[in-house]
Formats: C-alpha cells, sequence, structure tokens
C-alpha cells in the first residue's frame, strides 16, 4: 500500500485502533521515503491521537531523526531529550540520546538546556571516562564563552580529576584536556605574582612575592608533567617570564627615599645582584624551550621563547631574515653567469672553522661557479603584464583578500608563470596561512627553478613552518643557482644558527652575506658573536643531544638585601 491508501484509511476509519495502525504506517513510509517535513505532520498528528500507543518511542525516535534532517536543531533536540528521559530505552540509547540532545540544543543556541544535558551525562554516565571527560570540557568551553571564569575553573579542575583517578580509561586526550586544564588554572597564580608590587620595606614584600612565585612555579610545572608537547612548551615559556618578571620587578622597586647619592649607587648595586639570577635563570629556562626545535618542536611556546630570547640576548638570539614583500617580474630573469675569479696562487681564503686548512681563492671561485644550465624560461603575453599590475596594486595596498583573490585568478589565467605563485604565497605568508603559502610557493619553484630568490622566499616559508630540514635545502637550491643572492645566505646563516644549531657553517654564510652587501650593523655584531662561541668551542655538529623534556630546575637567589631607610 502506498502512503496516500495509508492516510485514507486512518480518515475513514475514525478513532480505531485500524486508523491508528495506518497512520502510524503512513508515517513510517514517509521516513523510509525520506519526505521528512510531510513525515513529521503526519507523527505529530499520531503521536497527539494516540499519547499512550505501544508505538510512542518508535515515533519519538523517527521525529529525531526527521527533525534532525530538515535543519531544526531545537525540535531535534526535544526529541532526543525524551528518548534520554524514557526509562524503556536502553542505558546506551539513553547515553547516546542524552548527547545529542545536548549538542543539538547547543546548535540551536539553547545554552541552559545544553548544560542541563551535559551536566546530567556527566553525573549519570561517568564511564567510559573519556566521554564524560569530553563533556566536562563542554561545559568549560560554555562557561568560559560567557565569561563564567569561576565556573569554566570548577569544570577544569574536575576535568583534572577525572583523568587523574581514570585508572585503565585513562587516555591521550584525557591527559591532553587534563594538561590544558592545568595550564589554563596555572594562569591566575602567574597573574597574582605579578600583581605584587616591590615596595618598602623591601624584604616583606619580596618574601610575599617570592611565596606567590612559588605557587605559580608549581602550577606550570605540574603541567609540563603530563608530557603533552604543546602544553610544555608553554608552560616552560612561562616558568622563564615568570623568573624574568622578578628580575624586572627588583630592578624596578621602591628605592628609599632621601638616600645620598653614593648610598643610592650602592643600594642598585645590590639590587643587581639581586636581579641577575633571575633573569640568568630565565634565559636558561627559554633557551631549554628553544632547543626543542632538535626534536621538530616548533610550537606557540618555542617561538615565544625566541621572541623573548631576542629582547634578552639580541647579539645571540636576534638575527633576522630577509622576506620580499612581493615580486614585480611575472618571469624573473635568469641569473648572472659569474666567470671564475683569476687564479692569484699566493692568496689563501681562511674558512670559519678555525681547524680547516685555508684554500686558494680560485678553488672557492671555481666551486661557487656552477655551469650555466639551459633555463627553458617562459615568456609572458601582453594581457598577463596588465592583470598582473592591477594585482599588484592590491597587494601594495591594505586589502590582502582581495590581492589572494586576484593572484588565484592569474595563477588559473597564467598557470605556467611564476610571479603569481611567488606573490600569492608571500600574501599566504602574511595573513599565516603557511600550508597555503608552502604550496604556493613550491609551484613558483617548480615554473622559475632558475630564480634564487623564489627559494629563498620558499624555504623562509618552509623555516616558519618549522621544517628547518627542508628551508636549508631551499636556501641551498637558491645559492646553487645563484651563488651571489644574498639573502638566501643571510637566512641560510640565520637558520643554520638559531634552529639547527650549526654556528660554523652559520659563520661563513653570515660573512659571505657581508661580503656580498657590505652591510655592517647589525650583522657585524652577529658574526662576532658566532666568532667568540666558535672560538669557545660551541658544539659543531648539526644533530646534538636531544633537548630534556623538563624545565630547568629553579636557581635559587642570594637573599634579599636589607632595606635602608
Amino acid at each position: 500500500m502506498t502512503v496516500d491508501d495509508f492516510l485514507r484509511i486512518s480518515q475513514v476509519a475514525g478513532a480505531s485502533k485500524i486508523a491508528a495502525q495506518a497512520e502510524y504506517d503512513a508515517g513510517a513510509s514517509l521516513i523510509n521515503l525520506k519526505e521528512y517535513p510531510r513525515a513529521i505532520q503526519v507523527l505529530e498528528r499520531f503521536r497527539s491521537n494516540n499519547p499512550k500507543s505501544e508505538y510512542t518511542a518508535d515515533v519519538t525516535r523517527k521525529l529525531a531523526v526527521a527533525y534532525g534532517e530538515t535543519g531544526q536543531a531545537g525540535q531535534a533536540a526535544v526529541e532526543f531529550e525524551r528518548i534520554a528521559l524514557n526509562p524503556a530505552e536502553s542505558r546506551d540509547i539513553q547515553r547516546e540520546a542524552t548527547l545529542s540532545a545536548a549538542d543539538l540544543y547547543a546548535k540551536a543556541n539553547n545554552t541552559p538546556k545544553a548544560v542541563t544535558m551535559l551536566e546530567r551525562f556527566v553525573v549519570t554516565y561517568p564511564t567510559p571516562v573519556a566521554d564524560s571527560i569530553e563533556a566536562r570540557q563542554k561545559l568549560a568551553d560554555i562557561a568560559g564563552n560567557a565569561g563564567n571564569i569561576e565556573g569554566q575553573r570548577r569544570w577544569q579542575r574536575e576535568i583534572i580529576a577525572a583523568d587523574r583517578n581514570a585508572g585503565a580509561g585513562r587516555t591521550d586526550r584525557t591527559q591532553y584536556l587534563a594538561a590544558k586544564s592545568q595550564l589554563a588554572l596555572a594562569a591566575p597564580a602567574r597573574d597574582a605574582f605579578r600583581d605584587i608590587p616591590l615596595v618598602l620595606p623591601l624584604k616583606a614584600s619580596l618574601a610575599k612575592k617570592r611565596k606567590a612565585m612559588e605557587s605559580a612555579l608549581t602550577a606550570y610545572k605540574s603541567a609540563t608533567e603530563y608530557r603533552v608537547a604543546e602544553v610544555t612548551t608553554l608552560a616552560t615559556y612561562e616558568i622563564a617570564e615568570i623568573y624574568r618578571k622578578l628580575g624586572q620587578d627588583v630592578m624596578k622597586s621602591e628605592r628609599p627615599k632621601k638616600l645620598p647619592e653614593d648610598q643610592l649607587e650602592e643600594y642598585n648595586s645590590l639590587l643587581e645582584e639581586q636581579a641577575f639570577p633571575f633573569e640568568e635563570q630565565a634565559i636558561t629556562t627559554h633557551e631549554l624551550n628553544t632547543k626543542r626545535t632538535r626534536d621538530n618542536v616548533y610550537d606557540e611556546g618555542v617561538k615565544k621563547s625566541f621572541a623573548a630570547l631576542a629582547e634578552l640576548k639580541p647579539a645571540r638570539y636576534g638575527k633576522t631574515e630577509m622576506l620580499s614583500a612581493g615580486v614585480d617580474a611575472l618571469v624573473p630573469p635568469a641569473p648572472p653567469v659569474t666567470a671564475p675569479a683569476a687564479d692569484p696562487a699566493s692568496t689563501l681564503t681562511t674558512p670559519a672553522d678555525p681547524t680547516a686548512a685555508a684554500v686558494p681563492n680560485s678553488q672557492v671561485a671555481a666551486a661557487a661557479t656552477p655551469a650555466a644550465p639551459a633555463w627553458n624560461i617562459p615568456k609572458a603575453p601582453a594581457r598577463a603584464g596588465t592583470d598582473f599590475t592591477r594585482a599588484l596594486g592590491l597587494m601594495r595596498g591594505s586589502d590582502a583578500t582581495q590581492a589572494i583573490l586576484e593572484m588565484q585568478v592569474l595563477t588559473q589565467s597564467y598557470p605556467d608563470l611564476p610571479g603569481p605563485y611567488t606573490n600569492l604565497g608571500i600574501l599566504y605568508r602574511n595573513s599565516n596561512q603557511l600550508a597555503e603559502a608552502e604550496a604556493a610557493l613550491l609551484k613558483a619553484t617548480e615554473r622559475a627553478p632558475w630564480d634564487a630568490q623564489t627559494w629563498t622566499e620558499y624555504g623562509a616559508t618552509l623555516r616558519q613552518a618549522g621544517k628547518f630540514a627542508e628551508a636549508r635545502k631551499a636556501y641551498e637550491k637558491a645559492i646553487e643557482v645563484n651563488p651571489s643572492y644574498a639573502p638566501a645566505h643571510r637566512n641560510l646563516g640565520v637558520l643554520l644558527d638559531l634552529f639547527i644549531d650549526d654556528p660554523v657553517t652559520a659563520q661563513a654564510e653570515l660573512e659571505t652575506y657581508k661580503t656580498l652587501t657590505g652591510e655592517d650593523k647589525p650583522v657585524s655584531g652577529w658574526i662576532a658573536e658566532l666568532r667568540a662561541r666558535n672560538r669557545a668551542g660551541a658544539p659543531r655538529s648539526a644533530t646534538p643531544e636531544p633537548a630534556p623534556s623538563e624545565p630547568a630546575p629553579e636557581a635559587t637567589p642570594p637573599p634579599a638585601q636589607g632595606d635602608r631607610s
């Protein structure tokens, strides 16, 4: 029988049992036919007319599906809640319905009902632990988004406790959520430490600040114990900044009033002695974080430690790459062919490595001058130049989104021309869309393998993505096609020093850069720092021992000096 047949029977049979059966069969058939709007009308009428029917539970399930399929999240949530509260349903069905109702209420922006269902889930279904922790995480997120900080922290504490007591039910995911919660809960202790001023009497206020510091350090060290990489690196960064902050606050602390100049100078010297160990501990801890690049860890915490070290030790960590703002040519020209230099046999080149033998300049020049390959350089059509000029105007303006769209159109219209791909990659990189930037610049190198600038921009993008070995290859390829392209030498030197730990080769690359450009500051200072480190016996291997996974132990600062009043 068809749906219409069932509906005719239900109409003519009145209030009989046959009419109810026919109406139910019509609704079920409509569900099977995926005619959900019509099915909803029939099933809602059936439930209204037959509130005590044996099919009531099944009708509720079918309505839940129908409302969900028609995008009526709120109505679907109501039906799933009915299933969850129906004692006739199995526990597994009730459990799944509770979660479905919570998700649908959230989708319908009915936050109070979503919270009610999630709280019910946490209380009623404590196992599997992984699912109950996920529910707590949703509750923490809802509280945080609503500005209910205390509620958010309460659920974060529950996540930590549930993971700690999970036993065999503990998973990588539960540990991850617990670690993130512990990291978040450490922030209030850190903020309390920061907010304590160092005022006279200094001994008392310093003791109070030291106590707050211990609480904050303990909280962050607890986060590192989960051994979740992104949490460990952020916690390590915060630990280092706590030491740094204490050193800064000691130096900015309140001075005794009316102190003679000679005594004030001595007092300041004593404060410097107090602050120095904390700054040193900050540097040590940040360096611990940056060394994780050796294990291919380059996340937010590591990046923040690099930025902090650039301020604390600029000569060592303030080295910067050269990045292009864009290319003006649709097709870059072929690189210049440099003839080998004359052979003054008595003139030797001394390498950066003081233990290596000097070699004649002629050998250096010959090695640096590859045979010129026959590049297949495409010719850009005239119309492409007009379109490219318009896109460049957008790129140099403030509308990055429109510039990206224009460059995308150019790559589709002129797929053999490298310039649009290069600029598209730079635009993506500037927007921190590194995966898209990498893909665009890779295509640019495939279309302009002779261009050192294209390889260099590709290398810089790979470095920002934490792909250090691949970045090195890109820079070396740039130098191979054009040994005179200075930015490639500079960028390779920075990469080797900061991220690969090869200071000897880094020094050589930066010296080459300086020779090519004549640039003095700040490059001369970088080279001097590298020379000093290399003379002192810095590790020369590009594969040093792995960095430890835990923050450095706390330094023990000297006791506080007495106040002078």
